[in-house]
Formats: C-alpha cells, structure tokens, sequence
C-alpha cells in the first residue's frame, strides 16, 4: 500500500491486476503474478552459476520448489480476486 506510487488505485490494501496491467506491461503481458519470486530465482540461478557446486544446485532446486509453490498459489488467489 505505501510502494505505489502516482495515480495507483488501492483496493483493499493490494494494487489491482489492472494497475499492474497499466504499470507494468511486460510483466502483465508473461503473465506474471510474482515478480520478486521471479527475480530472486534468477538471483539464485545467477550464483549458482558462478560458483557452480553441488551444494549451490541442490539449493537452488529447493529454492525453486519453494518459490513455485508460492507462486502458484499467489497466481489462484490473484485470479479468484
């Protein structure tokens, strides 16, 4: 409630799919609902790239299945709103 910035329509402390339609069109157009899921993914796959062990491979498949799930179930709750 307090990030949005300008002209942002507020219901009920979270920003609309429309607002984020209206802000962000590249991440409406993928259809994503998480972008800091997305981009911490992409952190991890970052590092685990530059340090490329096996402990930076099993972390970043745990990391994510964790952020999978929770992405899925932000993207239902999102489109039930």
């Amino acid at each position: 409630y307090l990030r949005c910035y300008g002209e942002v329509e507020v219901k009920d402390m979270y920003v609309t799919r429309e607002e984020i339609a209206k802000l962000f069109k590249l991440l409406d157009y993928a259809g994503i609902t998480s972008p800091n899921y997305l981009f911490e993914f992409l952190e991890w796959l970052l590092l685990t790239i530059v340090l490329w062990n096996i402990e930076m491979v099993c972390y970043l498949f745990a990391t994510t299945l964790i952020l999978w799930i929770r992405a899925v179930s932000i993207q239902e709750w999102f489109n039930n709103l």
